[in-house]
């Protein structure tokens, strides 16, 4: 999108030009050609007719449901880790909730996957690339993301990327360096001790479990040749063989920070629904389509991630988790008590998002027809059974497993159907809502853990990503 000051001042050029034109020394032939080229190439400034020079505000977001956390950095007060270590609920969790909204404290960008088109710094699409200033040779989405790298870790960096491509540093290496090289060198001393900072908090992620052998060793051969490199780039001084004390404080940060990196280092990807042939296509895939272009450090997510519910392996999960816009996302699926132990699952990544659910010889546990009863009749899918009388004595109620048979049908009927027509129509919002009845539905008939369950969240959990991917679409088609 064109920016009001760089449209007015390529504006005034071309003007100029014209004149200039004009006071030239070409013949009139050439002189008239020229005008009229040049005519035709300030045409682009009637495309568009009205700049407005307005906030970003109401670009569509995922933005937190609450306040953010004090304790876990880019998560919400809604979830908490509680004494035994558990991801809980700290309070109702509705549907469609945003309780993580997390930006990487450390990042960088694989080589070969995003170069100029992914700003380095932001991690968003670059339009309109700004050249690095130091002469390193890389882009920056615009002059405020191109000054915070320079500022930081790329006024390092960039005298000695070269040399360490040459020698085949690793992803590992690489996040570990641009995780000490974000911080101020005199603050290295002190960094484990800022709990309360980003930083502070992606150190303190080694408290987790005891750094084992293998590890020690790894982290320290790696640290040993990144300490001499940050002394080239002029992070650390010192000279001759033996380390300097800034030099021994930067040794020991960046022992910290391969350790970290090897163990919390998270996929950064870009959600891609171009990969489809057609929308429905995503209904029949266990991921959503996405590329991996980058990796990073989120140490709310990492300690979450840890926390979560592992559960049985029938277990739904609560909330997904995904990238965009510069954040790891985490959404609620469905809604949770207070207190509730949570469990979560990647929208994207395959290894993460595998969902077991174990249906015993096709069985399917149907509800008693008293809601207030908690009691389920296991019962095969293709059962003969007509009425079930519960066998609790203050219940007693009888249940019609025919009905419920046949309403099981309806279900699958509507979803054949009516949910498939708004998917080939891309009526996301309709799609949402089909899929949050058929769930709810369903909870009226029989028990989970259950495979339809599975199937339907899974969906809705699609159904959310791309209901949001055109609100953005349609923002940013309103304002070309």
């Amino acid at each position: 999108m064109l920016k009001l000051k760089q449209y007015i001042t390529s504006k005034e050029a071309f003007t100029k030009c014209l004149d200039m034109i004009g006071k030239s020394d070409m013949n009139s032939k050439l002189r008239d050609k020229t005008r009229e080229t040049t005519k035709k190439q300030m045409n682009v400034f009637t495309v568009v007719k009205q700049l407005r020079n307005e906030s970003m505000d109401d670009k569509p977001a995922f933005k937190l449901t609450r306040e953010e956390s004090a304790e876990l950095g880019g998560a919400s007060t809604g979830i908490v880790v509680n004494v035994e270590g558990n991801l809980i609920a700290n309070a109702d969790l509705a549907f469609a909730e945003v309780t993580t909204a997390e930006a990487p404290v450390a990042h960088i960008l694989l080589e070969g996957e995003a170069e100029d088109r992914i700003c380095p710094h932001t991690l968003l699409r670059m339009p309109a690339p700004v050249p690095c200033s130091l002469g390193s040779g890389l882009t920056f989405a615009n002059e405020k993301a191109r000054a915070e790298a320079e500022k930081t870790y790329h006024r390092y960096e960039w005298k000695v990327s070269q040399a360490l491509k040459e020698i085949g540093l690793t992803e590992v290496g690489r996040l570990a360096l641009r995780l000490v090289t974000s911080m101020a060198p005199a603050g290295l001393e002190k960094v484990s001790e800022s709990g309360e900072s980003a930083l502070g908090r992606a150190f303190s992620l080694l408290e987790i479990k005891p750094v084992s052998n293998d590890e020690a060793v790894l982290s320290a051969a790696v640290a040993a040749c990144l300490v001499r490199a940050l002394r080239v780039s002029g992070y650390c001084s010192g000279q001759g063989e033996n380390l300097s004390g800034s030099e021994h404080a930067a040794a020991k940060a960046l022992y910290a920070a391969v350790t970290i990196a090897l163990r919390h280092a998270m996929s950064i990807t870009i959600l891609d629904p171009s990969q489809l042939a057609k929308p429905m296509d995503v209904f029949k895939r266990e991921t959503f389509p996405a590329r991996t272009f980058a990796i990073g450090i989120f140490p709310a997510a990492s300690k979450l991630r840890t926390c979560a519910k592992a559960g049985q392996s029938d277990d739904e999960p609560d909330a997904f988790v995904f990238f965009h816009g510069g954040k790891l996302i985490s959404l609620m699926n469905k809604g949770a008590r207070k207190g509730q132990a949570l469990k979560l699952v990647s929208a994207v990544d395959p290894d993460e998002s595998k969902e077991e659910v174990e249906v015993i010889n096709e069985m399917i546990t149907f509800r008693c027809s008293n809601e207030k009863c908690e009691v389920g009749f296991p019962l095969r899918e293709n059962t003969k059974e007509k009425v079930i009388t519960c066998p609790m004595g203050d219940c007693a109620k009888e249940t019609n497993v025919w009905l419920k048979l046949k309403r099981i049908q309806e279900l699958k009927k509507l979803r054949r159907e009516q949910v498939a027509k708004n998917i080939e129509k891309e009526d996301w919002t309709e799609v949402v809502e089909n899929l949050r009845y058929l769930v709810a539905e369903w909870e009226k008939i029989v028990c989970r853990p259950y495979k339809e369950f599975a199937n339907l969240e899974k969906e809705l959990r699609f159904a959310l990503i791309l209901q949001f991917l055109k609100k953005e679409s349609d923002w940013a088609a309103a304002r070309i």
